[in-house]
């Protein structure tokens, strides 16, 4: 990596026309990461969304608005893409953050890392990024029942981490019972049976994800979260 800072983007998304002028402004020494709310383009309707359904930016406007204990949870566990957060390549380097090489949400345990082993972070309010929608893009078409099966074993590696730090509730756990209903409404019976059916196949490799996030984090306690510093 060259330069103090970098962040890393989707190449069909863009930035607000003031992003860097506002990065300039808010980049200190001390901080490991700037975090800050992001949009949904819609370039079929050619319109923004300010409040997108998104976990990760919903955790940083429920965080600006208030920061409790557990809206800092939220916002350390559940805020997990790599396009909303400048982070400063040095910690990178110090902490060897590397993004996960799995076929789906690669970035998830990338933005995990930067959330968990920072210290100190600041958020800002300001929107300066803008994810590009599109109807018919690979994001929003019909998956097949092995690649509904990857996001799974994703969804089942941060349910353990969100074990080991005692967060058995939604959204930090998902039970797998949520699935059904989910899959119902989303695939139909058919296709929700064939899913269990070969989830229920990979049984092994279900019990070994569990344990992966986990594992990288098990020094990790839940007091560490709450005790980290926002600017």
């Amino acid at each position: 990596i060259k330069g103090e800072w970098c962040i890393f983007v989707d190449a069909d998304d863009f930035f607000a026309v003031n992003t860097f002028e506002v990065f300039d402004k808010h980049v200190e020494c001390n901080i490991d990461y700037i975090n800050f709310a992001i949009s949904f383009y819609n370039i079929n309707e050619d319109k923004y969304d300010y409040n997108p359904p998104s976990f990760s930016n919903q955790s940083v406007l429920r965080f600006l608005k208030d920061a409790t204990i557990t809206n800092c949870l939220y916002f350390k566990l559940r805020n997990t893409v790599c396009y909303n957060k400048l982070v400063k390549a040095s910690f990178l380097r110090e902490k060897s953050i590397r993004f996960e090489e799995v076929p789906v949400n690669n970035d998830v345990f990338y933005a995990l890392q930067v959330g968990l082993l920072s210290k100190y972070y600041k958020v800002i309010k300001e929107c300066l990024y803008h994810k590009l929608i599109v109807n018919s893009s690979i994001t929003n078409r019909k998956r097949d029942i092995h690649r509904e099966y990857l996001f799974f074993i994703q969804a089942i590696k941060r349910n353990g981490l969100s074990a080991m730090l005692g967060l058995y509730n939604y959204p930090f756990y998902r039970s797998e019972f949520l699935y059904i209903p989910h899959l119902i409404k989303k695939r139909g019976v058919s296709d929700t049976l064939r899913f269990f059916k070969y989830r229920w196949q990979h049984n092994a490799e279900v019990k070994e994800a569990y344990d992966v996030y986990r594992n990288k984090f098990n020094s990790l306690t839940r007091v560490d979260i709450e005790n980290m510093v926002n600017y």
